[in-house]
């Protein structure tokens, strides 16, 4: 009985399809949802410096100093989240935690942006004033946030394991 043949549990050969589907779905999610956002965010800066055409009805700033500091912080979490996609597609063990620590800190700036606009905004205030329209724009919110929540559950520790 000396002659036992290990068995290769992290071959490739092995590997579930719905473990590498998971993956790869996590991986591309986390790449679209930061690369969006930072695209996004590259926008915004040249329509508010003026590097871009824009309506002579519109006007575009950076928001003073809060909304420079969340457009920085947001912008360095969507980098996270993009690098943190790409490891995953590399099967990169750095990957998790990278994606679960930038998808929870881009649902805590939301969460602390949106109420810092509600304290500094007294129209945007207004809009979250009386139950039915607190409860359409919380929805609207809760919207927004779908993607990075789902990729935060999905990298918890019993899924995790299997995608790296």
């Amino acid at each position: 009985m000396s002659d036992t043949v290990p068995i290769a549990y992290a071959s490739d050969d092995l590997e579930q399809p719905a473990d590498r589907l998971l993956r790869r779905i996590i991986g591309w999610s986390g790449v679209a949802y930061g690369g969006m956002a930072l695209l996004g965010s590259a926008l915004h800066v040249a329509l508010a410096k003026g590097w871009l055409a824009t309506p002579r009805t519109m006007g575009w700033n950076l928001g003073g100093r809060w909304g420079l500091l969340q457009m920085v912080l947001g912008a360095v979490t969507n980098a996270a989240l993009l690098c943190g996609g790409v490891l995953l597609l590399n099967r990169s063990r750095a990957s998790v935690p990278v994606l679960r620590a930038s998808a929870g800190f881009a649902i805590a700036l939301a969460v602390v942006g949106t109420g810092m606009a509600i304290r500094e905004s007294t129209t945007y205030a207004s809009y979250w004033s009386t139950p039915a329209t607190a409860t359409f724009n919380a929805l609207r919110f809760l919207g927004g946030l779908w993607l990075p929540v789902l990729i935060l559950l999905l990298t918890l520790p019993p899924l995790a394991r299997r995608m790296v």
